[in-house]
């Protein structure tokens, strides 16, 4: 047997191990859904109300007066219209791509009608819960349910979410450091600038903790839950956890499933590369909308390379600064901070822009979920 066939063989063998690592029994439920889920949806949209309305108002106080409703239909760009759109369908096929891969990489096969349905559930799901927390379970459940056993089905979501999350942190961390004299240059307040700076960083921090506790959990197990025993203390001293006992259980064992994905991905080397620059390449077109965006109303000083990167920049400090505002898709926070950092657009275009870049971005994917439940609501009657 020649050197190459001995590697294959114990590549194949690698793999085969680890799929049988998480091929554990986990059991998987269906997310429970409250009697009263109909308010939080409710409540949701009263927010989506106010962030516009705020929107709307900020627009007005820095001196740029929205233009009216009918006059900015009219300053539509039919072209950069449907450009926008076309930026936003690539961004979710590299989302659908993502899961694609992530399901070879644990089930060794490709499911992309399962993928598409996976990434859509899971968008509408991060969108309507606090801080993103409903999409990574209606996932795990939606795999479950097409055969795949609870631990294949953990490690695809958990998988996906641990590329995803260390990329966005990785891109959005360069662009910050990249596009602070753009910040800078926006406003004239030092303490405006400050505000947004903390803001921003605090933001990036918070989302940083748990990506920051699985490394620790992967090289210093024993460090790495004695953290979380403390944290979890603190909680519980202060009223905002329960059952200790359980809430660290449950800590240990998403820890030790997302320590089993890393272990199976990183054996899939081209895979696992392929993974992270589209991830990568993700966050870079999200980044991008509001540009678009900008020329859909602005049709007349056309492409630019340079606006196009500076607008982007300034994203990443609007979508950071939001972060930790805890509310459904930052709800209400993200309008508030794109309306400040992006005043330099002028033209009384300012919120029509941002409601355009929310609407492709956020509020599609509220009304595309909503239909389908209302749907499948239907068909059970």
């Amino acid at each position: 047997m020649s050197k190459l066939d001995e590697l294959k063989e114990k590549r194949t063998l690698a793999v085969t191990q680890s799929i049988e690592i998480i091929e554990q029994t986990v059991k998987v439920e269906e997310p429970k859904k409250t009697k009263h889920s109909w308010i939080g949806t409710i409540l949701l949209f009263i927010v989506i109300g106010i962030g516009i309305f705020l929107m709307f108002q900020i627009s007005n106080e820095l001196g740029d007066n929205s233009i009216p409703f009918a006059e900015a239909i009219k300053k539509i760009n039919i072209d950069y219209l449907l450009l926008s759109i076309s930026i936003v369908l690539f961004f979710v096929g590299l989302v659908i791509f993502e899961f694609s891969i992530t399901l070879k990489i644990v089930t060794d096969k490709f499911n992309l009608l399962l993928a598409t349905r996976v990434a859509l559930i899971g968008k509408f799901y991060d969108y309507v819960t606090p801080m993103a927390s409903g999409g990574q379970p209606m996932e795990i459940y939606e795999i479950h349910k097409k055969g795949y056993s609870g631990g294949v089905s953990t490690a695809v979501a958990l998988a996906r979410w641990c590329i995803h999350i260390f990329s966005w942190l990785l891109i959005t961390m360069i662009y910050l450091i990249i596009g602070k004299d753009y910040l800078v240059s926006s406003f004239e307040s030092g303490a405006a600038i400050t505000t947004i700076l903390i803001l921003t960083w605090l933001g990036w921090g918070v989302t940083i903790i748990l990506p920051i506790t699985l490394i620790l959990f992967l090289i210093m197990p024993k460090l790495a839950l004695k953290l979380a025993r403390f944290g979890i203390s603190i909680g519980a001293y202060f009223k905002f956890i329960k059952d200790e006992d359980r809430t660290y259980n449950k800590v240990v064992c998403t820890l030790n499933e997302l320590r089993n994905c890393f272990i199976t991905i990183t054996k899939r080397p081209f895979y696992f590369v392929t993974l992270i620059l589209i991830s990568l390449l993700e966050v870079v077109v999200l980044y991008t909308v509001p540009y678009f965006a900008i020329l859909v109303f602005n049709s007349d000083q056309g492409f630019n390379f340079n606006e196009l990167i500076k607008i982007s920049l300034l994203n990443s400090y609007a979508t950071c600064s939001a972060a930790i505002i805890p509310t459904p898709g930052n709800s209400g926070a993200l309008e508030s901070t794109a309306s400040l950092i992006f005043k330099g657009v002028g033209g009384g275009i300012l919120s029509w822009v941002i409601l355009l870049y929310r609407f492709l971005t956020y509020y599609i994917f509220l009304l595309v979920g909503i239909i389908v439940n209302i749907v499948k609501f239907i068909k059970k009657l």
